[in-house]
């Protein structure tokens, strides 16, 4: 594996994991999946109402107590999700190397494109 194949998977696992923990995504889709475990803003130890619509809020009120499930904590963590993302592409890189190297290289060059904007704070 090359220098510039392990960049790629480094940055598109950074960017992925970012993705499932951080942000809402396309269409809410991120945002819908940890609503639907109940994790990051909508567990019971990262709960931020601000962010919640009532609807939301009250479904997160509902699960108040019960344990939290193996997903939600993994969601709720960028360093957690950041392992089992890895994992997942180092086993992709393993099975089909080239075409993992241009999925990945997508999300690659998404995470290098973030990194500028936020080193040169052009908003």
């Amino acid at each position: 594996m090359s220098l510039t194949y392990l960049v790629v998977l480094a940055l598109a696992t950074w960017r992925l994991s970012s993705l499932l923990v951080e942000e809402d995504g396309p269409f809410n889709i991120f945002r819908s999946l940890r609503a639907r475990v109940g994790a990051g803003e909508f567990s019971q130890h990262g709960m931020d109402a601000t962010k919640l619509t009532a609807q939301e809020l009250e479904k997160v009120m509902m699960r108040a107590g019960r344990p939290e499930s193996f997903l939600a904590g993994l969601l709720s963590c960028v360093w957690c999700t950041s392992v089992w993302v890895g994992a997942a592409l180092a086993s992709a890189a393993f099975l089909a190397p080239v075409a993992t190297f241009y999925i990945a290289l997508v999300f690659a060059l998404s995470a290098a494109a973030i990194f500028l904007q936020e080193s040169l704070h052009v908003h």
